[in-house]
């Protein structure tokens, strides 16, 4: 009789141990599509940002186009294309028009 109190005791806990872990990945999800609905990229003559808009002050990241060698685009099937940058260790993922992205980004090299 104890060994069965004891036994459900431990699934009990169990079960509510899955539930915070899949709560908490449902989060973790629900995060990142937050910050990624507020991420917006910047090219202009000189620097290429990252702007994300996740609380106050805005958070940034900003490289020189000189320091830029080389821009690897990735395209995918729903039309977004991904552009990689290798030497900075950084990408732009999700660019509506990836071409017009890596064009503009080539062309002030």
């Amino acid at each position: 009789m104890l060994l069965v109190l004891a036994l459900s005791g431990i699934s009990t806990l169990l079960v509510i141990l899955c539930l915070v872990a899949l709560g908490a990945v449902i989060l973790r999800l629900a995060w990142i599509y937050y910050l990624a609905r507020r991420l917006t990229y910047a090219i202009t003559s000189s620097r290429l940002l990252y702007l994300l808009e996740a609380g106050r002050p805005i958070e940034y990241k900003s490289f020189s186009l000189s320091v830029i060698k080389k821009v690897k685009r990735v395209d995918h099937a729903d039309g977004t294309s991904d552009l990689f940058l290798p030497e900075q260790k950084e990408a732009m993922i999700g660019i509506a028009d990836g071409a017009l992205a890596e064009q503009s980004i080539r062309a002030l090299f």
